[in-house]
């Protein structure tokens, strides 16, 4: 396995060998690749796939943004005193060695500007439930949120492998995918309840991104707070993240500039180009409204 994860690894960091290979070879090597993690499409995507430059932008998703920008910036009004708060000012850089469950900036997976709307809008909103799919990192800053604000707030978490330890800090874990979820699971959340999406980032054909916004998204009642992660727009992925074939914006932004049912509340990397909060993230967070 080792091997074939080098092979991944190198495939991943040199996006003009893989389509080469792509080019030459059969659909066995992507059905090997996609085995272990990795995906090559099935076209022969060095003939159709441009390579954007970067902070290349989707105007008519920014002018989308920018219909909404009252909302976030009233959303933002109500977090800007926990978002900025002495609590989270005292959260360390670095894992501490006495506490392997501690929150702290430096994680890998859960940024500074994200973690802080997360805490903010726990402790001002004060959610029902939560229902999160995929937990590690997150799990604790709501958990700190919970307790430092004596929340009623229930977190169900849907993980088969959570990306950090998170014993004790949420109340149901279902290790299972999302798809093996019943939907009544997702339709029950009320007006104020969070459904939590971070997960594989790609929509293909039986990934939990497709589910999601597909069949989870519409069965949501009015007025379900909905977060999405590593959301970049109205700009395209960084160049880091393009090799990982990340494609859930893409889908996330056609649905938004066809759909009135959706209020844009905190697009934490559009505020945070645009000057309007400290500190980066890649958290995208809305309200349905019908």
């Amino acid at each position: 396995m080792s091997k074939s994860r080098d092979i991944i690894d190198f495939l991943a960091q040199r996006p003009a060998v893989r389509r080469d290979l792509q080019d030459a070879m059969s659909g066995a090597l992507s059905e090997f690749l996609s085995k272990h993690g990795a995906f090559i499409p099935a076209a022969p995507y060095g003939e159709i796939q441009k390579e954007l430059p970067e902070n290349y932008r989707f105007e008519a998703v920014e002018a989308r943004l920018e219909r909404d920008r009252a909302h976030f910036e009233a959303f933002f009004e109500e977090l800007k005193a926990h978002f900025y708060s002495e609590a989270l000012n005292a959260v360390p850089e670095n894992a501490p060695e006495h506490d392997p469950q501690a929150v702290y900036w430096k994680n890998g997976y859960f940024s500074r500007a994200d973690a802080r709307a997360l805490y903010a809008i726990a402790a001002v909103h004060n959610p029902g439930r939560w229902v999160e799919v995929g937990v590690g990192h997150s799990t604790r800053f709501l958990r700190k949120a919970i307790e430092e604000h004596g929340l009623q707030t229930r977190i169900t978490s849907i993980d088969p492998a959570p990306r950090a330890e998170i014993e004790g800090k949420t109340d149901e874990h279902i290790e299972q995918n999302l798809l093996d979820v019943p939907l009544d699971a997702f339709a029950a959340l009320e007006a104020g309840d969070v459904f939590f999406l971070d997960g594989s980032h790609v929509m293909l054909q039986g990934t939990d991104v497709t589910h999601a916004l597909l069949n989870v998204f519409p069965v949501l009642k009015p007025g379900v707070l909905v977060h999405v992660h590593d959301i970049y727009l109205p700009f395209e992925y960084p160049a880091a993240i393009r090799v990982k074939q990340f494609n859930e914006q893409h889908a996330l932004a056609a649905m938004l500039q066809f759909s009135d049912h959706w209020d844009v509340l905190l697009p934490v990397h559009f505020m945070r180009r645009t000057g309007m909060i400290e500190y980066g993230g890649g958290s995208f967070w809305m309200r349905k409204t019908a």
